[in-house]
């Protein structure tokens, strides 16, 4: 791995001489498996990939020859350095760790690096790590060289940045693997050679490791996720300005919602803004939530923002009728939602402001097909107890999302209706469980397991506990015809490739 900062200091491996260019305005980070992240520092001017400005300190997957454009300068190429790729043929797996949610093991820690070591298994079956980070690798309590791969054995301890990292050797004895496929060969003996060589196509042909997954019943589904899948509230209201017009001299509210078709001023109070719930579920250890885009911004879903553009635009235009120059500013009128509180509550826990626990949007995007956004615990930790969904193992191939295949979904439909708030056992958990009925379309599937408003967001997973799905949407006057996003667009958003345009600032 190595890892190029591009800017206009003197201390920066490329150096750009340009009055645009911050200090220290991007990295290019050059991973093992032959990756390229780019990242914006927080430039002034901004980078740009195919002329669109990225996002800040958000990782970005490229292609080496991609046109990149640092504030006015373009980066040329052939100043970065092409990283010998590992020879694949001699490994036989490579692990990463770091807090980057691309690694394998997913560490917390202020010390601890983006991409702080990786871990190769190679063909004699030995497990090697190597360390990148700035705040070091132990191996039993000693420090490990920079970028030299140095072996391990079975009973090493291993701390990155003093963070605990698992043994890749695992517990135990050593797994017998002839042994193994001795037993194998016989049953498939056994069962009929023909039967074990058939070549499996459709939804059926799909990676090894992927397949070596045992099935699942819906209880142990439950049983896994219970902690991962929490109840999301919140608020929202809609904020019109006209220029540097002050709409407060003409008696008319900057902050309204719209109820029962009218406008209603907001007044600063939580309690005159829209209430919604929902539901999310934990993806990583520091606390992001998966939910979906209309639970996070509202307003792209609905003909509120029209109504109220035009609203207002009417009382513009009869208030011109005696002061003709607030015509120039009937073109200015603009709507914008916003969120103004979300929060989520665990399952098992009991509704209070004690257990609310504050969120923050962190990804999100104006695309309604892709409904799907990224929320963050503002504590930036997980309660408790909780345990994550791991998108490492998230199907993303239609192939294997197939109709008639077996789902279950756990979420709180109809939000807080269905709750006893005086059980002791808190609020809980709907589970259903049904069957695909839709084949996959460019963005969603369809299935069959009963669900109502206040569910949106909930993981939809295989008879393998696989997240395949967010549960979206549904025909409100029939159950049994519900749709989800594809988990593949979960793995897009958080990868913050193929969302640029309408990114969240």
């Amino acid at each position: 791995m190595k890892l190029i900062v591009i800017g206009s200091n003197s201390n920066c491996q490329i150096r750009l001489n340009s009055q645009f260019v911050s200090g220290y305005h991007a990295e290019l980070l050059l991973l093992d498996n032959g990756e390229i992240l780019l990242t914006d520092k927080g430039s002034r001017n901004g980078t740009y990939l195919n002329g669109q400005r990225l996002q800040p300190n958000k990782d970005i997957p490229i292609k080496r020859g991609v046109p990149i454009q640092i504030a006015d300068q373009l980066l040329d190429w052939q100043s970065v350095p092409a990283v010998p790729m590992p020879d694949f043929s001699k490994i036989k797996e490579m692990w990463g760790i770091g807090t980057n949610f691309r690694n394998k093991y997913q560490l917390q820690g202020d010390r601890v690096s983006r991409f702080h070591a990786t871990l190769v298994k190679k063909s004699d079956k030995k497990w090697y790590i190597q360390d990148h980070s700035k705040n070091g690798t132990t191996v039993n309590g000693k420090a490990i060289p920079s970028n030299q791969e140095v072996k391990l054995k079975k009973r090493d301890k291993i701390l990155c940045a003093g963070v605990a990292v698992q043994n890749p050797y695992g517990e135990g004895k050593p797994v017998n693997y002839k042994k193994i496929l001795t037993v194998v060969s016989i049953f498939l003996l056994l069962g009929g050679v023909g039967y074990g060589l058939y070549s499996l196509k459709g939804c059926q042909n799909i990676e090894s490791d992927i397949s070596s997954l045992k099935s699942m019943t819906d209880q142990e589904i439950y049983a896994k996720y219970k902690s991962s899948t929490v109840l999301l509230i919140g608020y929202y209201y809609y904020k019109v300005s006209a220029g540097n017009l002050d709409l407060n001299k003409l008696d008319l509210p900057t902050e309204v919602v719209v109820s029962d078709g009218k406008l209603k001023a907001v007044s600063g109070q939580r309690s005159n803004m829209k209430l919604f719930t929902g539901t999310g579920f934990y993806v990583s250890f520091d606390g992001k939530i998966v939910t979906n885009l209309h639970i996070v911004r509202p307003w792209l879903f609905d003909k509120e923002l029209s109504l109220i553009s035009d609203q207002y635009k009417m009382f513009m235009a009869s208030a011109a009728s005696e002061n003709p120059a607030l015509n120039a500013f009937t073109a200015q009128i603009e709507v914008e939602g916003v969120l103004a509180y979300i929060g989520m509550i665990p399952n098992g826990a009991y509704f209070s402001d004690e257990n609310l626990k504050q969120c923050r949007e962190l990804m999100a995007h104006n695309n309604t097909d892709k409904d799907i956004a990224i929320l963050q615990l503002e504590t930036k930790q997980l309660p408790a107890n909780s345990n994550i969904v791991d998108l490492s193992q998230a199907v993303t191939e239609d192939n294997q999302i197939c109709v008639g295949s077996h789902i279950y979904t756990i979420g709180f439909p109809f939000g807080l209706s269905l709750q006893d708030l005086k059980s002791p056992k808190g609020i809980q958990l709907l589970g259903h469980g049904g069957s695909i009925t839709q084949e996959c379309t460019e963005y969603s599937f369809g299935f069959d397991a009963s669900s109502y408003g206040g569910a949106s967001g909930s993981p939809i997973f295989n008879d393998k506990g696989q997240l395949i799905g967010v549960l979206n949407s549904g025909v409100s006057k029939s159950q049994g015809f519900n749709y989800a996003i594809k988990a593949s667009h979960v793995i897009d958003l958080l990868n913050n490739n193929i969302y640029q345009e309408g990114i969240s600032r």
